[in-house]
């Protein structure tokens, strides 16, 4: 919080540009990092575990139900991203995203309520239906509000200085979001008691929907970014947006390093309660102290990153944390120690502070070079594309969970696993993670490439297209 108050004291001193937004703007944008993280996190981040280890569903039936799941999700997140960033007959007066914002958010948050209330009693198949039902709604109504609250950030926040502030409060806000999501839920559920999943999600539901209301502010389009909007039209052909999409070096660069990103995260948080019950031995609270020093971490980086990122740039920060996060996994496969496991998870959230704060800007630049080569706004489309690949680590993660404990005679019917078991979720926990995200960084570092002549000439462009509508 003192960064935040730090940040708006120097906005006042230095406003130097008349398109750059106030603190409590930036903050309530950024409020949808939030409550993407308590969604996210707090329910997606046990849901496998839920239907594996409490609802006891076969592993064929969890793995059915993702690979439908992903091909829905292949289909669903473009075409949404493409309709989403049509302009409406509501456009002129709320633009092309806010209205879609409105009519996702509350159906968002109820799907992820859903996916913890499988009846227990029901049979096999009809748990693996109500799993399969929810996961398509939670990616349909996450996909229109993710998509068009992101869809608004290049053209809301186009100055440098802007996207950097920004940068900074999204760090903040999502580390409370995380903080929200991984220590309060240990609290609210215990393992071996299904109606306590079931009470976590009412709770985690009531408080998201406050926070969308708190939201809804900072994604109300100002009068620059309709201009904007009014003024470049998207691609009448979605096939041709696509195609050109897939044609944008930098952007697939990008998704590849995201994408590693996501399952990184995604195998470390659905992993932590296996880790703790079976590794560690011991009940689901403890979960909340390894998040702590994890989030601590996360806190305690942010001066540093904020000064790397003006002096390097938000490229190498990418690139490097994304190192620094795949080597810090690697001891949780060879240290049991509860201290080193905190140690550890310290280390994490530090490097993870430096990749939350370059995410946004990366984004913002890769659009502004689609927007220079094209000279077409298509945010909806690659937004829908690149939550697509992000969306992808879903069924990796469960084939990689689910075929592991297979391979591994994992019961989850007991706590104490023999050896064989307790490999396997090193495996899903360390190693795995690891690679993937070591993989990701090097693509990025190595390949993705804006020369600096090339970026002056986009920013002249950026700037001249949207102050002098």
């Amino acid at each position: 919080m003192e960064d935040l108050v730090k940040l708006t004291r120097k906005s006042r001193l230095h406003n130097k540009n008349e398109h750059d937004h106030s603190i409590p703007t930036l903050m309530s944008y950024n409020l949808g990092e939030f409550l993407g993280q308590i969604l996210g996190r707090g329910i997606g981040g046990i849901y496998l575990f839920f239907f594996e280890t409490e609802l006891l569903l076969g592993g064929g039936f969890i793995i059915a139900a993702n690979i439908i799941y992903s091909i829905w999700n292949a289909v669903n997140d473009p075409v949404l991203g493409y309709y989403t960033g049509k302009p409406t007959r509501w456009t002129k007066k709320w633009g092309k995203f806010f209205p879609w914002i409105v009519i996702s958010g509350i159906p968002y948050i109820i799907s992820y309520v859903a996916l913890l209330f499988a009846p227990s009693s029901w049979p096999q198949w009809g748990i693996f239906a109500w799993m399969l039902l929810s996961l398509c709604l939670t990616d349909t109504f996450s996909s229109i509000h993710s998509v068009s609250q992101v869809g608004l950030y290049p053209t809301k926040f186009f100055t440098e200085r802007d996207r950097r502030r920004s940068g900074q409060v999204n760090v903040i806000i999502g580390t409370l979001g995380t903080v929200v999501a991984f220590l309060v839920p240990p609290f609210l559920y215990s393992f071996g008691d299904i109606p306590s999943y079931r009470r976590l999600a009412i709770y985690i539901g009531i408080f998201a929907i406050f926070i969308w209301f708190l939201m809804l502010p900072g994604v109300k389009p100002d009068k620059q970014s309709l201009k904007i909007e009014q003024e470049q039209e998207t691609d009448t052909s979605f096939w041709r947006v696509l195609k050109t999409a897939l044609k944008q070096k930098n952007f697939m660069i990008y998704l590849i390093g995201f994408l590693c990103y996501s399952i990184w995260v995604a195998m470390i948080t659905t992993s932590i309660p296996y880790y703790v019950k079976h590794i560690l031995v011991a009940e689901a609270g403890l979960q909340t102290i390894i998040w702590v020093f994890y989030l601590g971490g996360t806190l305690i980086s942010l001066p540093l990153w904020n000064w790397i990122a003006k002096k390097f740039g938000f490229v190498k920060l990418f690139g490097i944390c994304l190192i620094f996060m795949g080597l810090g996994t690697i001891p949780l496969a060879f240290f049991t120690n509860l201290y080193v496991v905190y140690g550890t998870f310290f280390i994490l959230g530090f490097f993870l502070g430096g990749f939350w704060a370059a995410w946004l800007p990366i984004f913002g630049l890769v659009m502004d070079e689609v927007f220079y080569d094209t000279k077409k706004l298509s945010t909806g489309v690659y937004l829908g594309i690149r939550t697509f690949f992000s969306r992808f680590e879903i069924i990796f993660r469960t084939l990689i969970f689910i075929g592991i404990h297979k391979l591994t005679r994992f019961n989850p019917a007991v706590v104490l696993q023999p050896n064989l078991a307790n490999f396997g979720i090193f495996l899903h926990a360390s190693y795995i993670p690891s690679a993937i995200a070591l993989i990701g960084a090097i693509i990025f570092l190595l390949l993705f490439k804006i020369s600096k002549e090339k970026q002056v000439l986009i920013k002249e462009f950026v700037q001249q297209s949207r102050m002098g509508i």
